[in-house]
């Protein structure tokens, strides 16, 4: 069996707290207590140290799927994931190969792309950012700011959410403003990428400083505002990207000739939607559509098309986990159960995929008291 699916957990030394708050949720449900097991009621259980030892190194997160490369968004991820299991060293190891590396600009923002070279040497190839990169680096820093009490790492996050206020905002309307995707790229004429998973309410409310609040409540009022005029009419998903036209204050069909290598289905970008959502005290989207394709046939699919609502593959082990819990919030205890097992299932073929696994731990943490 594969360790990221084990029971087996690595027992607490005397003195150390066996039972961490962060499964306060998941035991309210029945068979859910099954999650504190594989995900957060031991110091350092094992889907965390199969993370590590297979997608962590020297503080480099690698994604796999994506020809090992490095980027912001997945050392983000790896800050976010260090903190969830309260593990120090491996956030300050992430961090500092983060700064080093990828916070090259002379912005604080941080350069999206670490990959190998023709010399056969790693290093940035492209310094654009990646505005949800950004983010999550901040919304990290800021919250281990707060479990670990940090001036340092409260004053490097404030640091990060002033670039993104200086150098990604765009007026799009009356009281309208958005983050675009980067700094370079997304907008054309009056048309802009808008990527629905780029829009971390959670770090709009916890990086919002007191002087550039009025600001921050803008840009989640607005997409909020976005996400739901996205919504696909018939399945009611987001997509991965859709263009909006901010002269017509409205969205259009130009993406794939403006933006050719993006793309309007639902899909790997698309599902963080449903992720992030459950960092937030309530649930505002429900995946009805999903969780209908679930019970009608055992399977959840990773790409719908927009215009069609044609499928292809069956989605990664971590769709079924943010699915699993989203179901457990909404008091679909049946339905979240068969979401979980298929998780489970599926990681045991994944056990070598970045994305999966890395979406199958920040959904299965999601209860953790550090969001509260």
């Amino acid at each position: 069996m594969n360790s990221s699916l084990s029971l087996k957990v690595n027992r607490p030394r005397s003195g150390q707290n066996s039972k961490p708050s962060g499964c306060r949720g998941l035991l309210r449900a029945t068979g859910f207590g099954i999650l504190c097991l594989l995900a957060g009621c031991a110091n350092y259980p094992q889907p965390w140290i199969h993370y590590k030892d297979t997608f962590l190194e020297e503080g480099r997160i690698i994604d796999t799927g994506n020809n090992d490369i490095s980027h912001s968004e997945g050392q983000g991820y790896g800050l976010l994931l260090a903190l969830l299991f309260n593990d120090r060293k491996s956030f300050d190891d992430i961090w500092q190969w983060t700064k080093s590396r990828l916070q090259i600009r002379e912005d604080a923002l941080f350069a999206w792309k670490w990959e190998k070279t023709d010399s056969n040497t790693y290093s940035v190839t492209d310094q654009n950012n990646a505005t949800d990169g950004d983010l999550l680096i901040a919304l990290a820093l800021r919250l281990a700011a707060d479990r670990w009490h940090s001036n340092a790492y409260r004053e490097e996050s404030n640091q990060i959410s002033a670039a993104i206020l200086k150098h990604l905002t765009l007026p799009v309307g009356q009281d309208k403003v958005v983050l675009l995707p980067a700094e370079f790229g997304f907008k054309k004429e009056q048309h802009i990428a808008f990527n629905p998973s780029y829009q971390i309410l959670k770090a709009y409310q916890v990086i919002a400083s007191t002087p550039n609040q009025t600001q921050w409540r803008q840009i989640s009022q607005t997409a909020e505002q976005f996400i739901n005029a996205s919504l696909n009419p018939d399945t009611r998903l987001p997509p991965d990207w859709i263009t909006f036209n901010y002269q017509k204050q409205s969205f259009s069909s130009e993406l794939n000739t403006l933006w050719p290598t993006k793309r309007d289905y639902f899909g790997d970008e698309a599902i963080r939607v449903f992720l992030y959502q459950l960092w937030k005290p309530k649930l505002v989207l429900e995946p009805t559509y999903l969780f209908r394709e679930f019970e009608r046939t055992g399977k959840i699919s990773r790409f719908i098309e927009s215009e069609t609502n044609e499928t292809f593959k069956e989605a990664l082990a971590g769709y079924y986990a943010i699915l699993a819990i989203n179901a457990n919030r909404l008091g679909k205890d049946e339905l979240a159960r068969g979401l979980l097992e298929r998780a489970q299932k599926k990681l045991e073929s994944e056990s070598g995929d970045y994305y999966s696994h890395t979406l199958y731990l920040l959904a299965i943490m999601s209860d953790q008291q550090v969001w509260l």
